[in-house]
């Protein structure tokens, strides 16, 4: 009996990282990014994986709002957890505002399961889902942040 597809290629076990970001010159937002995703050593399609990042600043600290799409084989593998917790071990933070999310499942999902990572902390403001790291808190003051949202 053959492996069922999806098992064979999504082992739990795939290595995630994040290749250099991308400025597309024809995307509507100047700001926007776009992180390539790196599945086992090799850069997955941004038709299969993509990960679009608009960095914006909030009292003077610049924060990374998340945009991820996967195509259905990719989705309810634990990759987009692997690709949110690889952007934060790089990048310090993510902001997922409630007005802009489109899937309410699965990315507060991803956010529980982050703040069970040690050296991250994931807090629910009036606003949305921050995720930031212990090394951001160290180089950045939060608490600032934090008065605006509550």
């Amino acid at each position: 009996m053959l492996p069922n597809f999806r098992d064979f290629l999504f082992e739990s076990n795939k290595v995630v990282t994040l290749g250099e970001p991308v400025y597309p010159e024809d995307f509507p937002d100047p700001d926007t990014v776009l992180i390539p995703v790196i599945l086992d050593g090799k850069e997955i399609s941004t038709d299969e994986i993509s990960l679009l990042i608009t960095p914006f600043e909030k009292d003077g600290q610049i924060l990374y709002r998340p945009d991820i799409n996967l195509y259905k084989w990719y989705q309810h593998q634990g990759i987009g957890y692997q690709i949110y917790l690889e952007f934060l071990r790089q990048y310090g933070n993510l902001m997922s505002y409630d007005k802009f999310r489109i899937n309410n499942i699965e990315i507060p999902k991803i956010y529980d399961k982050l703040s069970k990572e040690p050296g991250i902390n994931v807090e629910k403001t009036s606003e949305g889902i921050f995720a930031y790291t212990d090394e951001w808190v160290r180089t950045y003051n939060k608490t600032d942040i934090q008065k605006q949202w509550n």
